[in-house]
């Protein structure tokens, strides 16, 4: 295995060059997004099977991102949010299980 030594630094890249400023890029639109990280815990740990949920909130939308869910056995969920409609109009019938639309399906109701 051979070694090298670099006694001088070229000239011409001023990253090599510690007495040369920092020049970071100019701020742009794609900086301008703030997001503020909450971390939410259950009030009854005991009985849900995940710890915590990360979520990080857009902070000059006031909209939810992302979503993670970390579970006690190690296991993570990610949820990205791409289109967030706030109070949207939603049915009873939204969240009614039909059983005649599935017939044959094995129905386990672990309430």
């Amino acid at each position: 295995k051979q070694r090298k030594r670099i006694d001088r630094c070229h000239k011409s890249d001023p990253t090599q060059n510690p007495r040369e400023p920092c020049h970071l890029p100019a701020p742009s639109a794609s900086f301008a997004n703030v997001v503020q990280v909450l971390k939410l815990f259950p009030q009854e740990p005991g009985k849900r099977p995940y710890h915590t949920v990360i979520m990080n909130v857009d902070k000059n939308k006031v909209e939810p991102r992302v979503v993670k869910v970390l579970y006690k056995d190690g296991n993570e969920v990610t949820y990205t949010l791409k289109k967030f409609t706030p109070n949207a109009d939603l049915y009873d019938s939204v969240f009614t299980f039909d059983k005649t639309k599935f017939p044959g399906a094995d129905i386990n109701d672990v309430r």
